[in-house]
């Protein structure tokens, strides 16, 4: 589950409506599903307007090697208003939407005003499904064979018995699998 939250700090700048101080900033940490913390990816603002997300973000930022990022307004020249934020794990590809969703749809918008914005949580979410198709020696089909999936929390060498979160399935006759990830963390 993506899991973030917002606590408001007044800034004591005094600055014309609609325009950010060189003081305000929109800061957070980003975490995978497990909780550890993402050390390379992005958070992402997409502007909303009219009621509609805009297709591109307008402005983004790196996560560190403890997963904090931070933007600061006005080195972006970003306006107030109202966005969602998206963040990305490049080590395992996966993404997910303030506060705590898998799409756009479903997140929650920030609104950004000259007062600066800490504690913007977001954890990243598994998928909710993940599939494939296992083939043998000439592209045939296997089929019953052993599909486990183990939790990026694992690590080679130890023990596989017992990881949490691990989840497992069989091929089908066409070699296909498919495993959900509903409840997994």
């Amino acid at each position: 589950a993506l899991v973030l939250g917002v606590a408001v700090v007044a800034s004591s700048a005094v600055v014309a409506p609609g325009v950010a101080s060189a003081a305000t900033t929109v800061s957070g940490t980003v975490r995978d599903a497990a909780g550890a913390p993402v050390t390379r990816g992005m958070v992402e603002f997409f502007p909303i307007e009219a009621g509609v997300v805009a297709p591109d973000a307008i402005t983004s930022d790196y996560v560190d090697d403890r997963g904090r990022w931070q933007v600061r307004v006005a080195d972006y020249d970003l306006p107030e208003g109202r966005y969602l934020l998206q963040a990305s794990d490049w080590d395992t590809g996966h993404s997910g939407w303030y506060p705590a969703a898998r799409t756009p749809e479903t997140a929650k918008v920030l609104d950004v005003t000259t007062t600066s914005l800490t504690g913007v949580d977001i954890t990243v979410p598994l998928p909710e499904s993940v599939g494939g198709r296992v083939t043998g020696p000439g592209g045939q089909p296997v089929a019953g064979a052993v599909v486990t999936l183990y939790p990026s929390t694992w690590l080679p060498g130890s023990p596989l018995v017992g990881v949490a979160g691990t989840l497992q399935t069989l091929t089908d006759g066409n070699g296909q699998w498919q495993l959900e990830s509903a409840g997994v963390a």
